[in-house]
């Protein structure tokens, strides 16, 4: 789901997966795993290629895609996934093991700020998961 929510089961928990909580995400999710956030760097890398490719192209949209490709986030996303899920530790692990037991117990579907029409890493989250976790 992104900013608003899909048409989801009335029964479905929703857990936040952004770095920086805001905008009364508290209101909408059980609970908000900042680990499963885009590593700041990447992030940051990401903003300022946004910001820059805003007055070039002729829509916001565009330019957070055509950043999203240029500072190779999925890649960089799934490998940030990767490397911290292999340890037990980390809070990577500790979040998508705890995403899995609550898919055990019903619907749950994860919340982040981007609409539809954006790219977005609660997709490469869920393919991450359906390929390596379950």
């Amino acid at each position: 789901v992104a900013n608003e929510i899909d048409d989801t089961p009335t029964d479905t928990t929703y857990f936040g997966i952004v770095r920086k909580p805001m905008f009364g995400i508290g209101n909408v999710v059980c609970e908000n795993f900042t680990a499963l956030g885009p590593p700041t760097k990447l992030l940051t890398e990401f903003k300022q290629k946004t910001n820059e490719l805003e007055d070039e192209v002729d829509t916001d949209t565009n330019a957070h895609n055509i950043a999203w490709s240029e500072v190779n986030f999925e890649k960089r996303y799934t490998d940030y996934l990767y490397n911290n899920y292999k340890n037990p530790e980390s809070k990577v692990n500790e979040a998508i093991e705890t995403l899995k037991a609550e898919s055990e117990n019903g619907p749950i579907a994860v919340v982040c700020f981007e609409s539809h029409e954006k790219h977005c890493h609660r997709h490469i989250l869920k393919k991450f998961i359906e390929q390596e976790v379950m």
